[in-house]
């Protein structure tokens, strides 16, 4: 079986460790990989200032927003809760242990599942009423309102009122699409290897692996943002050949 990306960027930093003749526990070397998995999406991501209920991407160009888009396509989920009192409760943090960052488009399924999904427009408090009492154009199924009206940080929930209700004050379905933060990574090193063994391997056997979210195409970035974290210099184009030597040998 082919190693995770995971133990692809642990590996290589490991290489880089011995071959600069430094030395960083696994703690060390999971921390600064957490750190620099957080760092890459808040670049990817970009301002949230730019991120507005009703534009679910941010206000750059269009180019931009496809490859940002396209660039953070692990981290984005989709969530369903069904048949939710209003106001209903968005849990910030999945059973996965992922925890939403931007609530990018909510919908609503009126009636049953045989009915579609219709789109929420989140309106900032100063409009909701006025566009729920509007007479011209007023909250239907089709065409429903919504807005932010509580976050519980100790609870991990966002509250959302939305209109109308339909006869039995109940939404038959919620459906949430966000984008999340990266997972924390979790390893320990497989004891059961030989002590010839050139360098430790991740055990992804052990109930404390948690593996990344991120693609093969975040490799390079996570190893130099990690080694960054790590605080040694790999700028050096000798120690740079000589890691990538013991990776390719190895993997």
């Amino acid at each position: 079986m082919p190693p995770t990306l995971l133990q692809r960027v642990v590996y290589t930093i490991l290489t880089y460790l011995n071959a600069g003749s430094y030395y960083k526990t696994a703690e060390e070397i999971k921390n600064a990989f957490n750190i620099a998995s957080l760092q890459l999406y808040k670049k990817l991501r970009g301002n949230l200032v730019q991120y507005a209920p009703g534009r679910p991407l941010a206000a750059i160009n269009f180019e931009q927003t496809s490859a940002t888009t396209d660039s953070l396509a692990e981290m984005y989920r989709v969530y369903r809760y069904f048949k939710n009192l209003q106001p209903f409760e968005i849990p910030l943090t999945d059973s996965d242990g992922r925890q939403v960052d931007i609530i990018q488009i909510l919908e609503v399924q009126y009636g049953g599942a045989s009915s579609s999904y219709r789109p929420v427009l989140v309106l900032p408090d100063n409009q909701f009423s006025t566009m729920v009492n509007n007479p011209v154009i007023p909250p239907t199924q089709q065409r429903p309102y919504g807005r932010l009206i509580g976050l519980d940080l100790s609870n991990q929930t966002l509250t959302y009122e939305i209109v109308p209700q339909d006869s039995n004050n109940i939404l038959y379905s919620v459906m949430v699409r966000c984008l999340t933060l990266p997972r924390l990574v979790n390893f320990v090193f497989d004891a059961t290897l030989s002590v010839s063994e050139p360098l430790p391997v991740i055990d992804e056997t052990s109930p404390l692996f948690i593996d990344t979210d991120w693609s093969d195409d975040k490799y390079d970035q996570l190893v130099f943002m990690t080694v960054e974290q790590l605080g040694f210099n790999i700028s050096n184009g000798v120690l740079i050949q000589a890691g990538l030597a013991q990776e390719q040998k190895v993997l």
